[in-house]
């Protein structure tokens, strides 16, 4: 019954949604009229009598059942892809690329700045044990290789913001322009409502949280976010 409000509000409105539009349904309930006596016509006149208004019920009855089951449908919208995998599926190709070669680009230099300063430890450890020539210039090899990655864990960084930057913002720019419809829960989350489609321009201010399960801004908030594309 909760799902039968939701979907018609009274019974008046139920009414409204199962009630035809007669004048355009009689061309075709009076065509298959004529092929059901065509086909019948060697049938008794009181067999055919109970039939014709039998069959005309069924039909009736179907098509009233086929406009219920689609108004009580439109009250639960379809969900899509959590926003962290939808990312991937609907971005475009080359940001995608972009924020992938970053992203690697920027764990290389982490990797070979940590292996380095490594190498300055251990080349001062043996300092400590057998002071030479040779070993300071080493050192000072080492230190000069750790400020040379250091400017490129800099420049990693940056670039890798600045693809994060592109990357989410063409998934906004989707949400934004209606090509991705994302689904939510209003919060405060109420017993027994669905999950509701998120109005394109609530984009204009919406974010999501780091987790990307929550998208909130300007005292909105929608919990449990699903992503999918305007076609499904």
């Amino acid at each position: 019954m909760t799902k039968f409000r939701e979907a018609f509000g009274s019974f008046a409105d139920f009414l409204q949604v199962i009630s035809f539009d007669w004048k355009s349904v009689a061309p075709y309930l009076a065509s298959a009229g004529v092929l059901l006596i065509g086909w019948l016509k060697d049938v008794s006149p009181i067999v055919l009598a109970v039939m014709i208004p039998l069959v005309f019920c069924l039909m009736l009855f179907l098509g009233v059942l086929v406009r219920i089951w689609g108004a009580l449908n439109k009250t639960q919208p379809k969900l899509g892809l959590p926003p962290y995998l939808a990312q991937n599926e609907y971005v475009d190709a080359a940001i995608t690329k972009e924020r992938h070669d970053a992203t690697l680009n920027q764990f290389n230099v982490w990797a070979q700045l940590e292996l380095a300063e490594r190498e300055l430890k251990s080349v001062r450890r043996r300092q400590s044990r057998t002071p030479a020539l040779l070993i300071f210039e080493e050192e000072d090899a080492v230190i000069n290789k750790i400020e040379g990655l250091s400017e490129q864990k800099d420049l990693a960084d940056m670039r890798c913001n600045i693809a994060e930057q592109h990357f989410m913002g063409d998934l906004y720019n989707k949400l934004r322009d209606g090509n991705l419809i994302a689904v939510g829960f209003v919060q405060p989350a109420v017993h027994g409502k669905p999950p509701v489609d998120i109005p394109a321009l609530e984009w204009e201010f919406l974010t999501f949280d780091d987790n990307m399960r929550i998208a909130s801004g300007e005292g909105i908030s929608y919990l449990v976010i699903s992503i999918r594309t305007k076609k499904t």
